[in-house]
């Protein structure tokens, strides 16, 4: 009886939160209410340099398992409120940083405090924060060590350049930073091919993206490649991680859901990326076993394989060709 209980009492709870997702996208569709929920809202970027650090030396770190050099020029989509994963790069040997997003988001004097941050730690040659201090950060590495192909020299002259960073920084940008808001596919015509690109829990939010990975694709040079940590979970909207998969597509786009998140599971980002030319060099999962069956999901996400139903999160690692 308890059990029956307990599980009425968890379908109801699910019901409700499932009604207030609803509603809460309904009602920002009165005219003027969407302005109003997101005043004070801020994306999911950061100020935390040891965050900033830690993400981009793991990107670095699992290219560089696949052949790939430091890059001279990193292309960021979806930076957030600070570019301090391009700051990382500029200061551990990268020359030239582009982060693009669909909004201005970036703040730029938080920029500066960050700058002051990374150099200590970079100076330090500072071990790559783990998953002791950061366990819900992607990707995991097998050793968190300071990368050795990271030369002193080259260090030291990032590092020495970092008051000229500073400047630029105060100025909106300049020779080594350059960041597009809002971004369009056309200027990717304008900038110059890049080595790599990079997001972290971005790709999940990008309506169209085969389109994306078509851009990316486009800005990458011969050899090029890009790294993208996917966070495939509700997001808030479903009170079981993969219960966003549950809602019949009428019911996700009246609740407005379909801004937020484009419910692609792992194999849709692979198959994308591989319709336009990108060659696939892995996919690294996340499982989960918890949450919801598949007989569970809304008839159009119930063909997905039971891999992709428990897969929580992916990187995704590609070359150009």
């Amino acid at each position: 009886m308890t059990s029956v209980r307990h599980s009425a009492r968890w379908a109801a709870t699910a019901r409700g939160r499932e009604a207030r997702v609803l509603l809460t996208g309904v009602a920002k569709r009165i005219p003027g209410a969407q302005s109003w929920w997101q005043r004070g809202k801020q994306t999911g970027g950061t100020a935390d340099a040891r965050y900033c650090y830690t993400v981009w030396l793991r990107h670095l770190s699992v290219l560089m398992e696949y052949g790939a050099p430091v890059p001279d020029h990193v292309v960021e989509f979806g930076p957030g409120s600070t570019i301090g994963l391009g700051l990382a790069a500029l200061l551990t040997g990268t020359k030239r940083y582009f982060g693009v997003d669909i909004s201005p988001f970036n703040d730029w004097e938080r920029c500066v405090d960050v700058v002051d941050d990374l150099v200590e730690l970079v100076a330090r040659r500072e071990a790559i924060p783990d998953d002791a201090e950061y366990p819900a950060v992607l990707p995991r590495l097998g050793d968190y060590a300071f990368p050795d192909q990271l030369a002193d020299g080259r260090l030291s002259a990032a590092l020495g350049r970092a008051d000229a960073l500073r400047d630029e920084l105060r100025g909106g940008g300049g020779e080594r930073v350059h960041y597009i808001a809002p971004w369009t596919p056309a200027h990717a015509v304008a900038q110059p091919p890049a080595d790599v690109v990079i997001s972290q829990a971005t790709m999940e939010h990008v309506g169209d993206i085969e389109g994306a990975y078509g851009v990316m694709f486009e800005i990458l040079k011969p050899g090029g490649m890009s790294s993208h940590t996917i966070d495939h979970r509700c997001h808030h909207q479903a009170t079981a991680w993969n219960g966003h998969w549950a809602y019949p597509d009428w019911a996700w786009r009246l609740g407005g859901r379909s801004d937020l998140l484009n419910r692609h599971n792992a194999s849709d980002h692979v198959e994308a990326a591989g319709r336009v030319g990108f060659e696939v060099v892995d996919c690294r999962r996340t499982f989960r076993a918890d949450g919801l069956p598949r007989r569970r999901f809304a008839p159009a996400f119930r063909g997905m394989s039971d891999e992709d139903a428990r897969t929580a999160a992916s990187l995704l690692v590609l070359r150009k060709p």
